[in-house]
C-alpha cells in the first residue's frame, strides 16, 4: 500500500488518494498489480484499474470475512476403490469356496472336516467382506457416518464370530478325540459343535447389541485430522481439517468397543492353546 494519508483536526480522513499493489505468482515468477482506492470521510470505496475487479483480486470472487474454512476429510477415492475391489475379490473367492464345498460334500476329506461348519465359515467370512464397503463409506454426512459405525461393526463383528467360532470349535473336537484315551470318551456330533459356536456367537452379539445401543444415543464426532495441518487458502483465510470419529474416547461406546476386542482376544488365546496342544496331530487319507 502506497500513498499519503492526512487527518483533520478532529481526526475525520481527509480526501486521500491511496496506491494498493497485490502480489500475484505468474508461471514461477511473484510479480506486482496494482489498484487504486479513494477515501473520503468516513465512505469509502475501491477503483480498480483497468482489467482489475474482485474476481482478479479473490479467488472467491469477493472479500473473504476471515471466517476459518472447514473442511471435512474422508476417505480418498483411489483408497476406497482398492478396498472395495479387495472385498469383491474376497467375495468370489469366498462364494467358489462355496460352491466347491457343495458339490464335493460327499468326499471323503470334505466329509471329515464337516461340510455344515464350511458353510458357516464361509458365511461369515463374506459378512466380513461386506463390512468392507461401510468401513469405508466416502460420506461427511453426521446420519450416514452414524448407521457406518453401526452397519460396519455388526457386518465385522458377526462375520468374525462366524469365522473365528466355527473354526474354535473344529479345533475343540481335534483335541477332545485325540487328548482323552478311556474307551467311553463322548463323541462330538455336528449339533455339539453347533451349540459351541452359537454359544461363541451369542455371547459377542450381546456385546453388539450393547455397543449399538450406545452408539445410537451418541453422535459421532468431529475431531481434528492429524495427517493435515491447517493451512492458508489464496485469499489467507484459514482452512481447518477435521475427519469423522465414531465415539469419544472414554464413552461408553469406546468401553464396550474395548470389551469386544478383550473377548476376541481371549477367544484368540484359546485358539492359540488348542493349536499348540493338537500341533502334532495327523491323519492319514
Amino acid at each position: 500500500m502506497q500513498g499519503l494519508v492526512r487527518y483533520s483536526e478532529d481526526g475525520t480522513i481527509i480526501y486521500t488518494r491511496i496506491r494498493l499493489a497485490q502480489w500475484r505468482r505468474v508461471n514461477v515468477a511473484l510479480d506486482t498489480y496494482d489498484l487504486v482506492t479513494w477515501t473520503e470521510t468516513l465512505i469509502s470505496h475501491l477503483v480498480y484499474d483497468p482489467g482489475e475487479s474482485d474476481q482478479t483480486l479473490y479467488s472467491e470472487g469477493y472479500p473473504p470475512d476471515g471466517t476459518p474454512v472447514a473442511i471435512t476429510n474422508t476417505y480418498h477415492t483411489v483408497l476406497v476403490v482398492f478396498y472395495y475391489f479387495l472385498a469383491v475379490v474376497g467375495i468370489t473367492l469366498s462364494i467358489v469356496c462355496l460352491v466347491f464345498n457343495f458339490a464335493y460334500r460327499k468326499k471323503k476329506v470334505i466329509r471329515l472336516t464337516t461340510p455344515l461348519l464350511n458353510y458357516i465359515i464361509v458365511c461369515g467370512a463374506i459378512f466380513m467382506y461386506v463390512s468392507v464397503f461401510f468401513g469405508v463409506l466416502p460420506t461427511i454426512e453426521r446420519a450416514v457416518v452414524q448407521m457406518q459405525c453401526i452397519v460396519h461393526v455388526w457386518a465385522y463383528g458377526i462375520g468374525y464370530l462366524l469365522v473365528y467360532g466355527t473354526i474354535l470349535a473344529k479345533m475343540w473336537r481335534v483335541y477332545q478325540i485325540f487328548h482323552d484315551p478311556t474307551p467311553n470318551k463322548m463323541i462330538l456330533k455336528a449339533w455339539h459343535l453347533m451349540c459351541v459356536v452359537g454359544t461363541i456367537t451369542g455371547f459377542g452379539v450381546l456385546l453388539i447389541v450393547a455397543k449399538t445401543i450406545a452408539q445410537a444415543l451418541t453422535s459421532p464426532q468431529l475431531v481434528d485430522d492429524s495427517e493435515h495441518s491447517p493451512g492458508l487458502t489464496s485469499s489467507s483465510v484459514l482452512e481447518e481439517y477435521s475427519v469423522w470419529q465414531c465415539y469419544e474416547s472414554g464413552s461408553i461406546p469406546f468401553v464396550l468397543d474395548l470389551l469386544i476386542f478383550v473377548y476376541l482376544g481371549l477367544l484368540q488365546l484359546v485358539g492359540i492353546i488348542l493349536a499348540f496342544q493338537t500341533r502334532k496331530v495327523r491323519i492319514p487319507f
